[in-house]
């Protein structure tokens, strides 16, 4: 049904408008009527998780993204543990390394997703969304996603190419989507997913995701040239 719908959609382009703004102004409007790259009742549906916790591995990614955020959040690597195993002490410090360990690769694909859904489905603010839409379709940026994810957080080699293949996907972006005001935009998303999704009830998981995604702001902001923007957006 949705690549009929698809078809549908991008045969109407064709008689559309000769000008490019008034085509384009009539792809969104059916687009949004249409809704075919993105089912709601679908996408947040109820999922009965396994019980963990998950079996851990490092990643092609882990050592890396553990180094960046240590250098974020600290300045050194002293006295961080390397271990992937989370203590169960939630007065205890979590690491995003032992993220996969309590969550699963279910839940981190239900945030992933969340995230994504929110973006496609961002038509009020088109100049951020298009960065998106027009650069892949959700279900792929949504399997690339989870798969840094995982195996940035401890789910084993999930990501091949490591933070090469990560440097190009951000380069190839335009120069327009990186900057202060898409990362607020991107962070308000990311906030709206954190509020759908099952985070467990350890109360560290979200500041953990938080100070994640954080780490990678940060590091974007001082690639691109503009300031971060705060955790909780």
């Amino acid at each position: 049904m949705l690549r009929l719908e698809k078809a549908n959609l991008e045969r109407s382009a064709t008689f559309a408008a000769s000008t490019p703004d008034a085509k384009a102004k009539k792809e969104l409007e059916r687009a949004k009527s249409m809704q075919y790259s993105v089912r709601r009742a679908n996408t947040m549906r109820k999922i009965n998780f396994k019980p963990g916790p998950y079996p851990q591995s490092n990643g092609n990614v882990t050592q890396n993204a553990r180094s960046e955020w240590c250098e974020w959040k600290l300045g050194h690597m002293n006295g961080i543990p390397e271990t992937l195993r989370a203590d169960r002490d939630p007065k205890k410090p979590l690491y995003f390394w032992q993220l996969y360990g309590i969550l699963g690769p279910e839940r981190i694909e239900q945030i992933v997703r969340a995230l994504y859904v929110g973006i496609w489905n961002d038509y009020e603010n088109e100049w951020f969304r298009k960065h998106f839409v027009e650069a892949v379709s959700m279900e792929i940026a949504i399997m690339n996603q989870t798969a840094f994810w995982k195996d940035a957080m401890g789910g084993g080699p999930c990501y091949n190419g490591g933070y090469h293949k990560l440097r190009y996907k951000h380069a190839a972006l335009s120069r327009a989507a990186m900057t202060r005001k898409a990362a607020v935009r991107w962070q308000h998303h990311f906030s709206a997913a954190l509020n759908k999704c099952d985070l467990t009830n350890d109360p560290r998981v979200r500041r953990t995701l938080e100070e994640f995604v954080g780490a990678h702001m940060n590091k974007y902001a001082k690639q691109f040239n503009f300031k971060a923007p705060p955790l909780h957006c």
